[in-house]
């Protein structure tokens, strides 16, 4: 994943350069501020489905293409890109890397659709075919870079990112068109068309949302089934355990899950799966005497038998203490219940 972010983030810089070397007009000030600004506003208006986000940047990139309409395409396309990556809750959490990745990979995207655009209406053909092609190549591109980051991001596999992604493409097709619609409407009419682009994002960001409604409830079903299908037969409860907390993971879509349990003799069995070395799940087993300091957290969340959320902004001094010495950002904890007996915590 860290050559794949390299290789992107110099690649987009290398896209600008080309690009600003090779413009013979410096594209719309105007429209790569509005344009910019309403993708800022698109990608925070995303919606996260299991393992990918979704957003209608799509249409906004689609028509600030057609709005540059030629001049500076390639390197305004490039430049409204750049800020598709700005998504606040990536920067609150400070993942920078993420943050810098999607950029990157948004201007690639967007200035490869420009460049296309660019060659097919030299081709003779119309403004239409030209944009539509765009948009094909910016489906691609996108698509192609996004997979990988996203399946690394959430831990899953890159079927499942792609089963998330796949259904909502044909959305993706209809948005483009009214983007690129739109864009011409801003060539010839001028900056008061960019409002009309403001309803049909507030419509595409409601279809992604029932769309993401529907995903969950499927996906819960999915990992029912997944659940029942992988556990149902097996007698092994070390492979019990491993496939319970690999479901958890992946249906809450944390990075870490602990199941801790308390045996009368005072010994605590902490089984843990967490990203390993190469990022991939790996699932470890802990025996040891229990330690009112090291074990705080599994120790209040048994004692006080009651599920709780907490994280390192909001917790208690004590709490946060607790949270810092365990490198964790964020926490929820549930008490496990055997035979009407508190006999630990996940």
């Amino acid at each position: 994943m860290r050559w794949l972010e390299g290789a992107c983030i110099g690649g987009a810089l290398f896209v600008l350069a080309v690009a600003g070397l090779r413009a013979q007009t410096f594209p719309d000030p105007v429209a790569l501020l509005l344009f910019g600004s309403l993708l800022i506003w698109a990608e925070n208006a995303a919606v996260a489905l299991p393992n990918a986000r979704v957003s209608p940047s799509f249409m906004v990139v689609m028509a600030s293409l057609a709005a540059f309409n030629g001049e500076g395409a390639v390197l305004g396309a490039g430049l409204v890109g750049l800020c598709g990556g700005l998504a606040v809750d990536f920067l609150r959490r400070r993942k920078f890397r993420v943050v810098a990745y999607n950029c990157a990979q948004y201007v690639i995207a967007a200035a490869a659709a420009a460049a296309v655009s660019e060659v097919v209406a030299g081709s003779s053909a119309s403004k239409l075919v030209a944009y539509v092609a765009g948009g094909v190549v910016f489906a691609v591109v996108n698509v192609a870079l996004v997979l990988p980051a996203a399946a690394a991001d959430t831990g899953a596999k890159l079927r499942a990112v792609w089963a998330d992604m796949a259904p909502t493409l044909p959305n993706y097709l209809a948005f483009g068109l009214l983007g690129i619609l739109i864009g011409q409407l801003y060539e010839r009419v001028g900056p008061i068309s960019v409002v009309v682009l403001v309803t049909p994002l507030v419509v595409a960001r409601s279809v992604f949302g029932a769309f993401q409604r529907l995903r969950q409830a499927y996906g819960r079903l999915e990992v029912l089934y997944g659940f029942t299908e992988n556990v149902g037969g097996s007698l092994d409860v070390d492979e019990v355990v491993r496939t319970t907390l690999a479901q958890v993971r992946q249906s809450l879509r944390v990075e870490q899950v602990e199941l801790a349990l308390l045996e009368e003799d005072g010994t605590l069995i902490r089984c843990t799966i967490a990203p390993g070395a190469n990022g991939a799940p790996v699932v470890t087993r802990v025996d040891e005497p229990v330690a009112e300091d090291a074990h705080a957290l599994e120790l209040s969340i048994v004692r006080e038998a009651k599920t709780f959320s907490a994280g390192v902004a909001t917790a208690d001094p004590e709490l946060q203490a607790v949270l810092a010495a365990r490198g964790m950002r964020q926490v929820m904890g549930a008490p496990l219940t055997i035979n009407g007996r508190i006999a630990g915590a996940l």
